[in-house]
């Protein structure tokens, strides 16, 4: 594998002000703060890293899993190896890097010539 560049760098962050479900869920279990219904997604997500963390962990394993490595159905192709890192930014926030490197995959300047796509 060493050989071959890695085919792609995949970034997914956890968007978690965006999230109604995840907003909501935090409302609910943490209702015993005063003033939680008045406070922003930001303020809710702020007060609760931990299950912010939780749930973006949860989201990333299902997407890596389901998605990416599907055996039947993987979005990219074939995945042969990969690394990722979790990172948090300095408010909390985790966000995800991923290398892939895909089998079969064109490599620019290379194999570009073979590329075939799946929907032609």
């Amino acid at each position: 594998m060493a050989e071959e560049p890695p085919t792609l760098f995949v970034t997914c962050s956890c968007a978690e002000w965006y999230s109604d479900s995840l907003i909501s869920y935090l409302r609910n279990i943490n209702s015993s703060v005063p003033g939680i219904e008045s406070m922003t997604p930001a303020e809710v997500c702020a007060m609760d890293p931990v299950n912010v963390s939780i749930h973006f962990h949860k989201k990333w394993d299902t997407i890596f899993n389901q998605l990416i490595l599907s055996k039947d159905h993987p979005i990219f192709g074939h995945v042969q190896d990969y690394v990722y890192r979790i990172e948090y930014q300095t408010r909390g926030a985790p966000h995800v890097h991923a290398i892939l490197w895909v089998k079969d995959a064109p490599i620019l300047g290379k194999k570009t010539h073979s590329l075939k796509w799946k929907n032609s």
